[in-house]
């Protein structure tokens, strides 16, 4: 990592990046207000202003609201006041039962995570630069995506480009996908390509899809389990919302045997799925590379019968043409591909 003073310019050009969307996002706001018939003066929003509607938001009680912020109640009601004057309409109906939120208060509360995640990136882009980075780079991951490619990519990106700070966040799909348009990150790994426009989906990992089996369970005198027999017993499987990419490619996968899976439960990770497959509650779908790397004594491995089928990650990005450090941490992922791609005979599930 690069030593020495950072100029002014570094440091503006770094926090531009992520600030950029946070007014995109006030334009947003201001013209859903005016929509509304609000007559917004603007110039005197804070950031405790913010915080203080979120609070009030949350818990729907001003009482409340005080108490998780750590304040009293009189000066989280002027804050909001405050607020309400400066945007030119009200955000809280209130009356001595209950505090709700007007129309105005919901298009303002949607925008809410956004700001704060741009704020909060501003923040962490400058304690880069001080630290000695002289960029970053968002990368978004859903669907628990392959933890040794990933491994593999990040060491081989400090290694090339040991300037440049990567940022990792860990979200649902849905999520990622909103995030690349809005420019909340540069690039996501997921495990679907249903993307939609100005999106792009490349597939660069290839993981052998395998069954996890208890151990001195009935299916196991099979080598490969046959489809038919697999659902004829209950299933541990990823929770369709969290893990939305790879529950897509299970349920093509299962799709072929035109019967409705029973399930036993639904999960968020892997380390969950085969602690209940361990004891008893069902069959469960994992990679060979992710039940290696979580070793259980009480969970066996079968593959299915008939075509070798695998889950594959793909490179979520914008359509833009890429530059710079992204393009390069595009170019790497694309290369590492190659070294961990199934062979042609086995099936990739979509």
């Amino acid at each position: 990592m690069a030593e020495g003073p950072y100029f002014a310019g570094e440091i503006f050009s770094m926090v531009d990046v992520v600030v950029a969307p946070l007014f995109r996002y006030f334009e947003v706001i201001d013209v859903e207000f005016r929509k509304a018939g609000s007559r917004a003066r603007g110039g005197n929003m804070e950031i405790r202003h913010l915080r203080c509607f979120m609070a009030v938001a949350e818990e729907l009680h001003f009482g409340r609201a005080a108490e998780k912020l750590h304040i009293e109640q009189s000066p989280l009601s002027r804050a909001i006041k405050e607020l309400e004057e400066d945007l030119g309409t009200r955000l809280f109906d209130r009356t001595t039962r209950s505090t709700r939120l007007t129309r105005a208060g919901r298009i303002f509360l949607e925008q809410m995570p956004r700001i704060f995640t741009s704020l909060n990136q501003a923040v962490d882009s400058v304690k880069a630069v001080t630290a000695g980075y002289h960029g970053q780079l968002r990368v978004a991951l859903s669907d628990g995506v392959a933890q040794s490619q990933l491994v593999a990519l990040l060491a081989q990106c400090r290694e090339e480009d040991p300037e440049v700070e990567i940022r990792l966040f860990e979200m649902p799909l849905a999520q990622q996908i909103k995030g690349l348009r809005e420019d909340l990150y540069d690039v996501g790994l997921a495990r679907s390509a249903a993307v939609g426009e100005g999106i792009i989906a490349e597939p660069v990992w290839c993981d052998q899809l395998v069954i996890a089996v208890p151990a001195r369970h009935p299916l196991l005198v099979h080598k490969s389990i046959p489809l038919n027999d697999l659902l004829r017993y209950p299933l541990v499987i990823c929770h369709p919302k969290v893990c939305e990419g790879c529950s897509k490619q299970i349920a093509t996968l299962l799709r072929p045997a035109n019967t409705e899976p029973i399930v036993a439960e639904e999960v968020t990770t892997n380390e969950l799925m085969l602690a209940l497959v361990a004891a008893g509650f069902g069959l469960g779908f994992t990679t060979e590379a992710q039940l290696n790397a979580l070793r259980h004594p009480d969970v066996v491995p079968r593959r299915l019968a008939g075509k070798s089928s695998v889950i594959t990650t793909y490179m979520l990005h914008s359509d833009s043409p890429p530059t710079g450090q992204l393009a390069r941490f595009l170019e790497r992922t694309r290369q590492s591909a190659g070294d961990t791609s199934a062979s042609s005979s086995s099936e990739v599930i979509q």
